[in-house]
């Protein structure tokens, strides 16, 4: 499941010998997506919003996935190819994106699948493949926040903790372009994105 643990033989076996990991198991996509509590998100924000009474914090945001990495978490056994169903995914995740800036918190979209996905999911891809299939995530994702102002949502993108070091690249020994752009313009009504990777792992996956 991860590249960068392949180098690794003594790392890759605590990894996977885990015991939470060996028994968990995810549900997969078998039917049309849909949103099923379009009110638990604005709920969500009331709940922070609650707790925030008496205080005076910078501001506030809620974390939401991506279609990118729901369907790196969720097989899919509907829909006829990875583009229909990344798509369905950004129609249904639109409305908790739109419900959560609606609710007056700060967006925050966790797209893991913009370079985890390089070491994991389309390990098998070259460079330009990659870039490739990315540049369809940042499609769908686009599609998702095209009601969404662009000061109101931010991006968490990250390599994921594997606890071994990173050996697999999103970029062409020749080019200097960051796995985290598309080649071109992706064709929908928002402008694309501008993602700044974080530095280092995130904490937890």
């Amino acid at each position: 499941m991860f590249a960068d643990l392949e180098a690794y033989p003594h790392t890759k076996a605590r990894v996977f010998a885990d015991p939470g990991r060996k028994h968990r198991k995810t549900p997969a996509c078998n039917g049309p997506i849909s949103m099923r509590d379009v009110e638990a998100p604005r709920r969500d924000a009331q709940r922070l919003q609650h707790a925030l009474r008496g205080k005076q914090p910078a501001g506030l945001f809620l974390s939401s996935a991506s279609p990118g990495v729901t369907s790196f978490f969720f097989r899919n056994d509907f829909y006829p190819n990875h583009q229909d169903y990344v798509f369905a995914l950004a129609e249904a995740l639109r409305h908790e994106y739109e419900a959560i800036v609606n609710a007056g918190a700060m967006l925050q979209v966790d797209c893991p699948d913009l370079a985890m996905g390089r070491h994991t999911q389309f390990a098998d891809l070259d460079v330009k493949g990659f870039r490739d299939r990315m540049e369809l995530h940042i499609e769908a994702l686009n599609r998702a926040l095209v009601n969404i102002p662009a000061d109101q949502v931010r991006m968490h993108l990250c390599w994921a903790t594997t606890r071994a070091r990173t050996t697999a690249t999103c970029r062409s020994p020749t080019s200097s372009t960051s796995c985290g752009r598309p080649s071109r313009t992706p064709s929908c009504s928002r402008p694309p994105i501008r993602a700044t990777p974080t530095s280092g792992r995130c904490s937890s996956m």
